[in-house]
């Protein structure tokens, strides 16, 4: 979700308490209010059509880190690969056997060592990603428990006590 989403989503949530506040109590209730059901409703809804985005933003950022890691995968491969073939045109070679293993074992490490680099790396890419995406949804569904909670107790939402009205 991105920040206007996001602000999107507390500006409904705003609305929402706005519409509580503004509420009347029901006779002989303290904790019973008289909303405009169609304002609440308008509102619920555009929440559910904001929150499916940020769950997307979500997945793709799923999706983004299992793309690179697959990447980093191939190239590990690719490099592990070359360094052997070239450890073999190297070995082949009698004159130069010893000096070409040497080579090749130090082309093999520097190539793990590199395709080990770029796996943790990928993975603390995706780690951070998914550290925002996790604190965003954290944050909208603690707004959203807020707003439940306002509209099952508004009383409590506001600090105010309930007024009656007779």
């Amino acid at each position: 979700m991105n920040h206007k989403d996001l602000g999107m989503v507390s500006e409904l949530l705003e609305e929402m308490m706005q519409l509580l506040d503004e509420s009347k109590s029901l006779v002989f209730t303290q904790d019973k209010r008289i909303v405009n059901a169609a304002a609440v409703y308008e509102i619920v809804d555009e929440l559910r059509r904001k929150l499916p985005s940020e769950l997307k933003a979500a997945r793709d950022i799923v999706k983004d880190g299992e793309r690179i890691l697959s990447e980093a995968r191939v190239e590990k491969e690719r490099i592990i690969k070359e360094a052997k073939e070239h450890a073999d045109v190297l070995v082949s070679r009698d004159e130069i056997v010893k000096t070409a293993q040497e080579k090749a074992a130090g082309i093999l490490n520097e190539a793990n060592r590199k395709a080990t680099e770029k796996n943790r790396a990928a993975t603390e890419f995706i780690d951070d990603l998914m550290r925002e995406a996790e604190e965003s949804i954290s944050t909208t569904l603690n707004e959203l428990k807020t707003a439940r909670s306002s509209l099952k107790n508004p009383r409590a939402a506001t600090g105010a006590p309930g007024k009656e009205e007779g």
